[in-house]
């Protein structure tokens, strides 16, 4: 069994766009938050390197441990 690993940024940029809801359906306010950085996913993408993650496709990492779990990582450049 896999599972996917998502990091997300907590950098908020002070502005806010309108969205609906996805509970409630209703049109709110959220708080715009901005992507990674070219360099924050490089040094995500090295620390995975480092604990063995293998590329497995484009800007996607692929980990097993040694008990069998395996991990499907992706860090991807957002709209800069």
């Amino acid at each position: 069994m896999g599972f996917d690993v998502h990091f997300q940024p907590c950098r908020f940029d002070g502005t806010t766009e309108q969205r609906k809801n996805p509970f409630t359906g209703q049109l709110q306010h959220f708080r715009r938050n901005l992507p990674l950085s070219k360099s924050e996913v490089d040094a995500v993408l090295r620390v995975f390197e480092r604990a063995g993650a293998r590329p497995n496709g484009a800007e996607c990492y692929l980990y097993r441990s040694s008990d069998g779990a395996s991990v499907e990582i992706f860090a991807t450049l957002g709209d800069i």
